[in-house]
């Protein structure tokens, strides 16, 4: 296909997946111990981060469960990225308060709060048996060979 051409539009409602994205993995249906580990991975990484998935990755009776260690390595990566952009949130925070003597630092605090909805809101989805596909990070992991 040249540059000049174009691609048809699907039909109405009907959504396209993006290039990079590929389907999810083709395994076992997940039964309930493999959706209730996979929701703990990301969920507790609210309040004890890192142990939960690390104890999927590394324990030998969930080793060979996929849709654990699918989710584990999510978890596990979300949660750098989380580190991350808390480090840039907090800095963006500090100066915008600054340069509007506090009153910014009011309004802005639920930035920090951000990543918390999207732990919880993989947490669900991993309950619901499904394999997620955050943006980016899940081509980027399996690029890597991580997934």
């Amino acid at each position: 296909m040249t540059m000049n051409e174009t691609q048809p539009l699907p039909p109405e409602g009907e959504l396209t997946p993006l290039p990079s994205e590929t389907s999810a993995p083709v395994g076992p249906t997940p039964d309930d111990n493999d959706r209730l580990w996979a929701a703990a991975g990301y969920a507790t990484q609210l309040l004890v981060p890192v142990v939960v998935p690390v104890i999927m990755l590394l324990s030998e009776s969930n080793k060979e469960r996929d849709f654990q260690r699918y989710h584990a390595v999510h978890a596990l990566t979300l949660l750098a990225v989380t580190v991350l952009y808390e480090i840039v949130a907090t800095i963006v925070y500090s100066i915008l308060s600054a340069l509007s003597a506090g009153c910014l630092a009011c309004i802005m605090w639920p930035i920090f709060l951000l990543p918390a909805v999207a732990f919880i809101y993989y947490a669900y989805l991993a309950y619901q048996g499904e394999y997620v596909q955050v943006p980016y990070m899940t081509q980027f992991l399996r690029d890597q060979g991580w997934l």
